[in-house]
């Protein structure tokens, strides 16, 4: 089971793979809007986020009743637009027990050196995207025991482990209530994790891209992600999303934010009469110009790492907007980087 929380609504997909099958089979799909809210400040940030944990709680509840049985896995995936993202290098030096190192030792060893980036304040979600041993590069979804090298018979066992960490913090507050939604399922299989990390695993093994830049365009907040070789080189985002579309189209229109993204989504379709889709028209391409200078101005962070790979991945609920394609498939923004 996998579950999208996204800013506007929670998606969850329920599926299995048959043996022997290359495709999964999908069993159920659930969707649960979300109720429109001002993240503008810390506190109200916080409360929106306490609210969509307890939708989630319910969400689950429902789809694992209608499922009748506890699924094998459940991935719970968590955008910027809860807590702050950032990508760290966490560093340090690890004594092997043995002449060998496995990949419980590796990820104990990660557990163990998280603890020193939580204090009694902050709640911690950490996903380790890449890791290093002794500077050298280790698969960590293909992990193998690793033999450590040894100098006139003497096994070497000092290793020094760096690994590449998509962080999320939480007030502690907050984090409680993500943590009470496994302990309230009573210890089922569920892991959370940053969307962008799941995003960076999917795109080399789906799309068979391992030097993309990726632009995720989600409810409120434009993420921009380098991936090079595989490896994820730089996360950035904005916080301006489909959120700033639907806000002014409300605005403009007189009407209320649900009414505002159904006025958005009849867009999208064609399905809008000739004179109301004329007037969206020139009103979202006024807007996506703002958008288009906040998303040129943080294209210049990637500036320092060279020049960027020929593929862009567009990706969320921006990706439908023919406003957003145009700009990023006019060959100008590259122009000079």
């Amino acid at each position: 089971m996998v579950i999208d929380v996204g800013s506007h609504a929670i998606r969850a997909l329920i599926f299995e793979l048959p043996e022997g099958a290359k495709k999964p089979v999908i069993i159920k799909k659930f969707f649960l809007r979300l109720q429109s809210a001002s993240t503008a400040d810390r506190e109200s940030a916080g409360r929106h986020t306490l609210r969509v944990s307890a939708k989630l709680r319910e969400l689950m509840f429902v789809a694992l009743k209608e499922l009748g049985r506890i699924p094998k896995k459940i991935w719970i995936g968590i955008g910027p637009h809860l807590a702050p993202y950032s990508l760290e290098t966490w560093s340090g030096e690890y004594e092997a027990s043995g002449v060998t190192i496995t990949k419980t030792d590796l990820f104990s060893y990660f557990e163990e050196m998280s603890k020193k980036y939580r204090d009694e304040d902050t709640y911690v979600m950490a996903f380790p995207v890449e890791a290093f041993l002794n500077h050298y590069p280790v698969n960590l979804h293909e992990f193998t025991d690793i033999t450590l090298p040894s100098v006139g018979g003497k096994v070497s066992r000092g290793v020094t482990v760096e690994f590449r960490v998509i962080v999320l913090r939480f007030p502690k507050e907050i984090g409680h209530a993500f943590v009470e939604i496994k302990e309230s399922l009573g210890g089922m299989p569920i892991e959370f994790t940053p969307i962008a990390a799941a995003v960076v695993n999917i795109v080399p093994e789906v799309l068979g891209l391992r030097d993309a830049f990726l632009v995720d365009v989600g409810g409120e907040e434009t993420s921009l992600m380098l991936l090079r070789n595989g490896s994820l080189l730089q996360f950035i985002y904005f916080p301006m999303g489909v959120g700033l579309f639907v806000k002014g189209i409300a605005k403009i229109a007189g009407v209320s934010l649900e009414e505002a993204e159904d006025r958005r989504r009849q867009y999208l379709q064609g399905i809008t009469d000739p004179a109301r889709r004329e007037k969206l028209t020139q009103f979202l391409s006024g807007e996506s110009e703002e958008w288009k200078k906040k998303f040129l101005e943080t294209r210049e962070l990637f500036y320092h790492i060279g020049l960027l790979p020929e593929d862009v991945v567009l990706f969320g609920g921006g990706a439908e907007m023919p406003e957003i394609r145009a700009i990023l498939r006019d060959p100008e923004w590259m122009k000079g980087f």
